[in-house]
């Protein structure tokens, strides 16, 4: 077995795998075994050097998330799915979260009417301080809240506006438009000269559906 695991191209790699939903340990052990191939708990541990109380752990995730291969011999060997296999998997996923993706945006764009059991309520609100307020009644502080930004100084300010709530952030560079997902509504804001308007929709069930697309 190879002792010698991370160099420039292989940083590259681990990089790019925890974008797409890896941790550090998974990444460092999917890549191990691409290089190394097939290896027990004990080889990975030492290729990877993640502590021997962790190494199952990751080796079941990596199992659940089908990047890896279990067989049942004593000890155990993981053997790593082929990346070509990987990757049609991810582009399905990620095609599937872009077509839907572009179906809610389109809603809430163009005004269609949200196909839900409960009432829609929308509020369009251009007063920042009454943004604020209406969102601090609107989340708990236990709440997980998705912020999808730009990098635009403009959208950063939205930011403010979470103080003392649990914010996950997601940022792309390309988007001309904020949106806070929470477990109740979801809510987009766009900046024009400056100038802030936010639509706010009180709706529990597409606000969850956006929230499973981007996790």
């Amino acid at each position: 077995m190879k002792s010698e695991l991370v160099n420039v191209d292989d940083q590259q790699i681990l990089d790019l795998l925890r974008e797409f939903s890896l941790t550090k340990y998974e990444s460092l052990v999917y890549l191990s075994l691409l290089k190394n191939g097939p290896a027990s708990a004990k080889q990975l541990k030492e290729t990877t050097g993640i502590p021997y109380g962790k190494i199952y752990e990751v080796i079941e995730s990596l199992s659940d998330k089908g990047y890896i291969f279990i067989l049942p011999e004593t000890p155990i060997k993981c053997i790593p799915t082929q990346p070509k296999h990987i990757i049609t998997n991810l582009k399905e996923k990620f095609n599937k979260k872009i077509t839907m993706m572009e179906r809610c945006l389109n809603i809430v764009k163009n005004g269609e009417k949200v196909v839900d059991e409960q009432k829609t309520n929308v509020a369009i609100i251009k007063n920042p301080v009454m943004l604020k307020e209406k969102l601090k009644h609107l989340i708990t502080k236990e709440e997980e809240v998705i912020f999808i930004r730009s990098d635009n100084e403009e959208h950063q300010r939205v930011l403010l506006l979470l103080n003392g709530t649990k914010v996950k952030e997601k940022i792309f560079p390309a988007i001309d438009f904020t949106m806070l997902i929470a477990k109740n509504f979801f809510m987009i804001t766009e900046f024009h000269n400056g100038k802030m308007l936010s639509t706010l929709f009180n709706n529990s069930q597409v606000a969850n559906f956006l929230k499973g697309l981007i996790k």
